[in-house]
Order: C-alpha cells, then structure tokens, then sequence
C-alpha cells in the first residue's frame, strides 16, 4: 500500500508538471495543430431556405459536411458533452480532475478503466491522426490548450462535430444525421441523438447498416447514463430505447441532379453554394414529373421549368423526371437541349408588332391557304378560318396570319430583336439566313430560354436572363412595351379555360418532335417540354394533348403566392379602350395565290402533302377554292356524295394510308391533293 501511495504522489507530480508545462508552452507557434483537414470538407448545394439540394463528396471521397451549431439541436449538444466532456465549457483544454482520475486508476488497476481526452484533445487528433503513445499524448495536451487559446468553445465544438467519424466515409453530424435518419441534425428525437453519440465511440464497430444488435446496445447504454446523470427521464429513456434502428444508409440529397453538377462548389473551389430554387417546390415537381412520365409512350422524356417572372430567378428545374433513367436518356438535360421551338415564339412576334404599330389586337387578318413570298403554311390539321382578328389569329395559333406578319415586320428584324435580349436562337446551319419558316419552329432555342423570353410578359416587358444562384443575377433586357405585354396577357388568357388566370401558348415542332406549354400567372413562368430526347416522332403528341396538361399540373401544386397582384401603370388599358386608326383596321392582305387566276381550281383543304391526325367518328372537311360550280369531289377515284353549289364537303376516312383527292369543275378543271391518314 505504502509502494502504490509513492507511485500514485509520483504519478500526481508529473500530472502536475506536465499540465503546468502545456499552460506555459502551448503557445508556441511548433504548437499549433494543423487545420488542413477543416479545409477538405466535402461541400454541398442547397436551396434558397438552406435545405440540401446535392452533397459533393470531399476530395479525399468523404462526405464530410461542415457543421452548424446554430443547426443542431441543442439537446443534443448538451447530452453529447455530458457524456464526452461535461467540463468542456470550464477546462482550458485539459480537464485536471478526469486526467488524475485517470491516471489513478490506471496506477491502481494497472489498466486503461477511463480516457482523459477532453473534446478539445479529440478535436486535436482528429485534425492530425497519431499513435497512442505517451509522448504523442503530450503533444495533444499541449496543442488543445493552445487551441482553446486560438478559437472560443463553439468554435471548437463545431471543428469537433465537423470531423468525428461515423463508419464509412462518413463524417459529421450534418452527413450522419442525413445518411442514417435522412434529416437534419436540429430535428433529432432522443434515440437518433444517443446512436449518433454512441457510433464515434467505435465508428466500424457501431455502424448500425452492418452491425445493428451492436448499435442498438451501445445507443441503449447511452440512454442509460442521461437517464442516470439526470438528464432525461426514465419515461423518455425507456421509450427512445425501443425505437427501431435504422438498418441501412440513405443516399444523401441528389435533387436538381443536371442543374447542380455544374454547380460543384468542391471543383469550384467556393465551398457550399446557396441557389434560388425553391426546395418544396422541388421535391414536389420532382415526384410530379415522374406520375406524368409514366403515363407517356416509352422512351418519351420531360423536361420542367419554374422561374420567378419579376426576377428571374429560377425555383425549380427538372432535366429529366429520372436520372439514371437510359430507356429514357434520363441524363440528357432537356432544360438546355437545342430543339424546335414550334409556335411558342408567336407571341413575341405579335407583341412587337403592335409596338411598332404594324398591326393591332383587333386589327383583321386573313387565314386562308396561299403561297406568301414562296413560303405556304398550313394550320394544324389544315383548318382555316378566314377573315379574323389579330388577337384571335394568335390565340388560335394560326400558322397563315403569323407568317403574314413576320413577312411584313421581317425575319431578320425580328430575329434580332430577340437575340438582343441575350436568348440563344440558332439556326438549323449556320450558313442559314431567317425565313418565314422561323415562326413555325424553323430554328433552335431551349426551355429555359423560352421561359427567359416569357418574364417578358410581366410589367416592365423585360426579358430576365434566368439564374439559379444570386450573384449571376443580371438585369433584364426590355423586349414589349408595357402596353403590349398587356395585350398578351390578355390575349393568351382567354382561351386558358379560367385556370387561375393562367397566360399560355403550346407550341409543336414538325413532325410531333416536341410538344411545349409555357405559361405565366404573373408570379411565375412555368416552362414544360415533352418529347423524345433522341428527336424520333411522337404521332398525336403536340402541345395541348401532352404539355399543357402537364403545366396546368403543375400550376395547381405551386405555393401560395402571398397575396402577390400585378401591378400595372394606369395609363396601361386593354387595346380596346384605344381609338384604332383607320389603317389598322384591315392588316395587309395578300392575294390568295399570286400564281393562279381567280377563276383557278384548287383543293385548298387538306392542302397537298398534308399528314392528317385520325380520331374516331372524324369528319375532314374537303375545300376548293376557284373554279366553276358544281364541282364533283372523289377520293381515291370514288365519288364522294356531296351537294353541287357547296365549295365545302364532308368526308369521313375509312382508314390510315395515303387518299389521292381530286376535285371536277363544271369547266372540266381538275384539281388534286394527296394526303396521308395517320392515328394518334
């Protein structure tokens, strides 16, 4: 006894030395523990409120998120210190009463039965591994107490919870609460916070995805010592110590996956980056676009985008409804694909015709088939309406008007006018000078440059360059007067069916290559483009039957929007409130066909060459222009029964393929149009 009193004196001098000799050397720069390892971080990309977006491993493969205390619950950071160090907030690094308690039972039993390690010595060896050794646990009493002098407790604490290891290549309590509960750490129950204490203690040995009976014990024992030291109830201890156990590591975030891998803040060098997308509506749009794709053909992908109209600013961007989806080329971003736009650029067309004072909303137009400058658009499923105002050609989308118009505006102007607002148009080959075609899909843009262009309709008529992070907010470029964003949205609101005041237009490109609905409630812009991502045909597909059922969709799941009202300059009316002058009342009109006379025959519906969508119980409407009547129609060489002072008959298929229509004047002309039957 008297042998182990003198080793025990001894002991406790050389305790007491070697805590004095710290206190006064620690300063030392020799001293200072290296904080490389803090800079190695793994870093992720988050949502405008601070939810987690994507997670970026760190360049060693960990993810290794840094830290918050201000997002970590507090319970757990108090029940996580009473178990490693309850006098972390008192000692300067060095705890003096749990290293001679130690010590004593160490010299008393003659093994290791407690650590003296202080969370600031584990901090220390976190940030520059050693050997257990003696001299190399010096050496850590003397770099925490020169820590403790360098930073406060909570930052200590955070370098701390940044680092401690949880199995794998998983580390901090950000990574861990989000690889084994899916949550963040400041939504912890009592259960998840003791495993979460329990696994750093023997992080292999712990992991509940491989080793769940050896988990669930040492969280149980946790519990039992809050519950012994009088930090939880016996209550809240026998109830959290029968939860379930998680069995397995979730994948941590992964949304807005083609949006974010060319936000990788670790490649950058920036750290974490905070977007403008709206996690909600993300998540909600994600599983939205996956219900929609499953009802399309296979190989059909989809692309959705939400932006703020007044900013910019985009909420929610959707590339694909699935990844890692190759049926579907889940990869391929169809937010950014260069494809044809169809019709959606109409609007913008007549927008700045009315400011240049070409035409007018209610100024009459023509649709009628006919040859302009060479060029002869048809309207979808070859049906024309004759002599119409401008508002209604637009809301229609009639193909004859809108090539009138870009005729007379110019598709150079034209295509300069949107270029100057910074959207990218690419012609078909660069050697291609624009043409009337252009406003029918005849070049190449993108989703997100069409929902750029479609900010124009708010007040302001400016086009917002879209931008998914703060700093590349950039000013917009004015496009529309105020008074003729305001015609638009009027125009291309009646017609929406009354959906919450929706302003859209659907566009197709030829040969049902890719259907789009863009729309705007004055708050957002939503963008939808459906389609196959390899370019192949999708018969019956267009933009009202498959992209605007899906906008419309997603406008019913978008969040309150705060009472928002637009707000419009007074002097802003409705065209109608305007005197129209006598030369815009009647738009330009050219003659039906500069090739024909007037007493000419012509099958002038369905055009030649048509391609002409079969619905069951359709009729097709057979229409010639010119000629002397009564006229005598046949399909296919069989009469077709009609009344012989009419120019327009009835005529319902029998089938798909190609009929030859001939029609006979009471002069003998012949005119003949071939078409082709397809179903949907």
């Amino acid at each position: 006894m008297h042998f182990l009193n003198s080793r025990a004196l001894s002991a406790g001098y050389c305790l007491g030395f070697l805590i004095w000799l710290s206190a006064c050397f620690s300063t030392f720069p020799s001293f200072h523990a290296p904080m490389d390892k803090l800079a190695d971080r793994a870093s992720q990309v988050t949502a405008k409120d601070g939810e987690v977006i994507r997670t970026f491993l760190s360049p060693d493969g960990y993810h290794a998120l840094p830290a918050d205390l201000a997002k970590t619950d507090p319970d757990y950071l108090r029940h996580l210190v009473e178990i490693e160090d309850k006098r972390f907030f008192q000692h300067d690094g060095v705890d003096p009463f749990a290293l001679t308690r130690a010590t004593w039972q160490w010299i008393s039993t003659g093994d290791v039965i407690s650590g003296a390690s202080t969370i600031t010595m584990q901090t220390v060896r976190l940030l520059n591994p050693n050997p257990r050794k003696l001299e190399y646990k010096v050496l850590e009493m003397f770099r925490a107490i020169n820590l403790e002098k360098r930073y406060t407790k909570q930052e200590i604490l955070e370098m701390y919870l940044s680092m401690i290891p949880f199995g794998g290549n998983v580390e901090g309590i950000r990574a861990a609460s989000h690889a084994y509960f899916n949550k963040s750490p400041e939504r912890l129950n009592l259960s998840e916070m003791a495993l979460l204490i329990a696994i750093p203690q023997a992080p292999e040995r712990l992991r509940p995805d491989r080793f769940p009976n050896r988990a669930r014990e040492a969280r149980n024992r946790i519990i039992k010592r809050l519950v012994a030291t009088g930090h939880i109830t016996q209550t809240a201890g026998r109830e959290a110590m029968h939860d379930p156990m998680p069995t397995e590591r979730m994948t941590l975030a992964q949304y807005a996956p083609h949006l974010t891998e060319d936000l990788d803040p670790v490649a950058e060098m920036t750290g974490d980056i905070r977007t403008t997308l709206n996690f909600g509506m993300q998540k909600s749009l994600e599983q939205l676009a996956l219900r929609h794709v499953k009802t399309m053909p296979e190989k059909s992908g989809l692309g959705i985008l939400v932006a703020e109209a007044r900013t910019g600013a985009i909420k929610a961007y959707i590339g694909a409804p699935d990844y890692f989806d190759k049926q579907r080329l889940g990869a391929n971003d169809m937010v950014t694909a260069i494809r044809s736009p169809g019709s959606t650029l109409k609007p913008f067309l007549y927008g700045l015709g009315f400011d240049a004072r070409v035409i007018d909303p209610r100024s009459w137009m023509n649709d009628r088939g006919q040859v302009i400058d060479g060029y002869k658009p048809a309207n979808f499923a070859n049906h024309y309406m004759g002599r119409i105002q401008a508002s209604d050609a637009l809301r229609h989308s009639l193909n004859g008007p809108a090539v009138q118009l870009l005729s007379t505006y110019g598709p150079n102007r034209f295509l300069e006018h949107l270029s100057a607002t910074g959207v990218n148009l690419t012609m078909p080959r660069p050697s291609d000078k624009p043409g009337l075609a252009l406003i029918l899909g005849g070049l190449g843009t993108s989703l997100m440059d069409l929902v750029s262009l479609f900010t124009s309709l708010s007040p302001g008529g400016k086009v917002k360059p879209l931008h998914a992070v703060e700093k590349d907010r950039r000013a917009g470029t004015r496009l529309l007067s105020d008074q003729a964003a305001f015609d638009l949205r009027q125009i291309l609101s009646n017609g929406g069916e009354g959906k919450n005041n929706i302003s859209w237009k659907t566009g197709t490109s030829y040969g049902f290559r890719d259907a789009w609905s863009i729309g705007t409630n004055g708050y957002y812009v939503v963008g939808v483009w459906t389609g196959r991502p390899d370019g192949t045909p999708s018969p019956g597909r267009f933009g009202r039957n498959s992209a605007a059922p899906v906008m419309f969709d997603i406008f019913g799941n978008l969040p309150d929007q705060n009472g928002f009202q637009e707000v419009w300059d007074p002097g802003v009316s409705t065209a109608a409130r305007r005197p129209l002058p006598d030369r815009m009342k009647n738009f330009p009109i050219r003659p039906f066909n500069t090739s024909m006379s007037s007493t000419s025959l012509m099958v002038s519906h369905p055009q030649d060459g048509s391609e002409l969508i079969l619905e069951e119980g359709r009729t097709i409407t057979l229409r010639a222009e010119g000629g002397k009547r009564p006229l005598k129609w046949l399909v296919d060489g069989k009469p077709v029964p009609s009344p012989k002072y009419r120019r327009d008959i009835g005529w319902q298929p029998q089938g798909s393929g190609f009929s030859k229509i001939t029609v006979i004047d009471a002069n003998g002309q012949i005119a003949r149009a071939s078409v082709r039957m397809m179903y949907p």
